[in-house]
């Protein structure tokens, strides 16, 4: 086979590989943009914070006061 040949095969390979990472980045990050936020009050500085709905009955910090917190469940209506 021909060097040039092989260069070029395998560059496009890349390029395909690159293109399928990319794809599926972008779908998780749409998906990410399109999930609701929720509030709630840091009850060491009542800060209002803002969360995802993946994040509900998980535990955080609060960035202002540094107090941990863990983060409501959601209601449903």
């Amino acid at each position: 086979m021909d060097i040039s040949l092989i260069v070029i095969l395998s560059v496009a390979g890349a390029l395909v590989v690159a293109g399928i990472i990319m794809f599926i980045r972008s779908r998780k990050a749409a998906a990410a943009r399109n999930e609701p936020y929720y509030h709630f009050v840091c009850t060491g500085c009542r800060r209002k914070l803002r969360y995802r709905a993946r994040q509900a009955g998980h535990s955080g910090m609060c960035p202002r006061c540094s107090r941990p917190c863990t983060f409501p469940a959601i209601e449903k209506k």
